[in-house]
């Protein structure tokens, strides 16, 4: 049987990531009509890195922006592919943002996308990010939130 291969961001990318959610998950807020206490901090999952990585790739070689993948994948199916064993996962994506931070604070101001980083259900995390020229975005952003059985 051969290994799995995880595909991942620069470990400097991923902990930038991770401490600009965990700040944002510190403070209470609103997402949409939703009031959500702060929660506690997500831990990194190189499973969930691996999902949210091929699908940064994914949009970023065929030039799309979507939570479906070229294959028709979702983020269910990504995450199984590298045998997360979930009881629930979310994905937030985001496209064109140049830096960290403002993907985070675009994810914020998006009420499903902030729901899906606020709940407090989810513990663990993986992000994913890819460049590519001449595509309508240029830089393609993925974070996929997980919690195991």
């Amino acid at each position: 049987m051969q290994p799995q291969t995880y595909r991942m961001p620069s470990e400097d990318a991923l902990q930038r990531l991770l401490k600009a959610t965990n700040a944002a998950r510190a403070v209470a807020r609103k997402c949409g009509n939703d009031v959500y206490a702060a929660a506690g901090p997500l831990m990194l999952n190189i499973r969930l890195i691996a999902a949210a990585q091929t699908h940064a790739e994914d949009m970023a070689e065929h030039d799309f922006f979507a939570h479906e993948g070229s294959d028709r994948s979702d983020v269910v199916v990504r995450a199984l592919r590298f045998n997360y064993s979930y009881r629930m996962v979310g994905e937030n994506i985001a496209a064109g943002y140049p830096d960290v931070q403002t993907t985070i604070d675009g994810w914020l101001t998006s009420p499903g996308h902030c729901r899906n980083l606020m709940n407090p259900d989810f513990r663990e995390v993986g992000f994913g990010y890819a460049e590519k020229q001449d595509t309508e975005y240029g830089r393609y952003w993925v974070q996929v939130l997980g919690v195991q059985h």
